[in-house]
């Protein structure tokens, strides 16, 4: 099956079984050689950098199963949560001879946390192509995940500058404070919109997130992102206002709160750091 990006190929498949596209699951296939080989070594890679010899992947939608494939040259063991039931069908083709993948059918949102903690005990690289709908609520469900060791996924490319926007720009929103605060975010390469059938409307990149220790956990975690939330949610307006809102203190305090940890009281949110929004947090926890 190492044709699978073969738009010839993918046709003869998909006819085979009757499918057809449907618009609202963001369905595009990759058609693009270098992409998913690209992808399953990054997720080997991230694996690695903390010292995992072996590892499970966690793949969100399927297509015709070209990253699946790829995936599971690497990982020990590879699940696939798949919505559109009339592509498992496809894939029991396409994937025969994976003796360590399982495809699921379902809606990743409600799948994803059940699927990770069957793989207890064994690192997690989630690696999928993601439809624009889902990405913020997936990549904010993996963050926090301990257990999660990285995330390599391929978004709209308007996506990918907001999470990996620098925090202290004005590209910056809190999605990108949570991103850098649980990992180091790069950018694997970028794929346009001919790399796909159906051809989608947008460019797209591939991101890899690299989990790193947070700076913060328990009441002070919970607190970091109930600020970054609020500043950002009227980043217009200097951080005292809707900070001192969001927490129910006076705006007084949490001035006092900025000066002690070494930040202007006039700044706004795309003005400040994922560091200075830390110090900030701890300032706050004290009082």
């Amino acid at each position: 099956m190492n044709e699978l990006t073969k738009p010839s190929e993918v046709r003869r498949i998909l006819e085979a079984e009757n499918f057809r596209f449907t618009k609202s699951l963001g369905q595009n296939f990759l058609i693009n050689p270098a992409v998913c080989p690209a992808m399953a070594a990054e997720s080997e890679r991230l694996a690695g950098r903390q010292k995992f010899t072996q590892f499970a992947a966690v793949e969100i939608g399927a297509g015709v199963g070209v990253l699946t494939r790829e995936l599971s040259r690497v990982a020990e063991r590879v699940t696939v949560i798949e919505k559109d039931s009339s592509l498992l069908p496809v894939l029991e083709k396409t994937l025969a001879g994976c003796e360590n993948v399982t495809v699921l059918s379902g809606d990743a949102l409600k799948l994803l946390d059940e699927v990770i903690d069957v793989n207890r005990g064994m690192p997690v690289v989630v690696c999928a192509n993601l439809p624009y709908y889902i990405t913020t609520p997936v990549i904010t469900r993996l963050l926090p995940r301990a257990d999660v060791c990285g995330i390599v996924v391929m978004v709209q490319r308007e996506a990918a500058q907001r999470l990996s926007a620098k925090p202290g720009t004005r590209e910056c929103g809190s999605v990108s404070v949570m991103a850098d605060f649980y990992a180091d975010v790069r950018t694997v390469m970028q794929v346009g919109r001919g790399s796909f059938m159906p051809p989608p409307s947008v460019d797209s990149t591939v991101l890899s997130f690299e989990k790193h220790t947070p700076p913060l956990s328990g009441e002070a975690e919970t607190l970091f992102f109930k600020i970054t939330r609020a500043a950002f949610g009227k980043r217009r307006k200097q951080l005292a206002a809707p900070v001192s809102e969001a927490l129910g203190v006076s705006r007084e305090c949490i001035r006092d709160a900025l000066t002690a940890a070494g930040i202007n009281t006039a700044a706004r949110a795309e003005e400040l750091t994922t560091d200075d929004f830390v110090r900030l947090t701890k300032e706050l926890n004290k009082r």
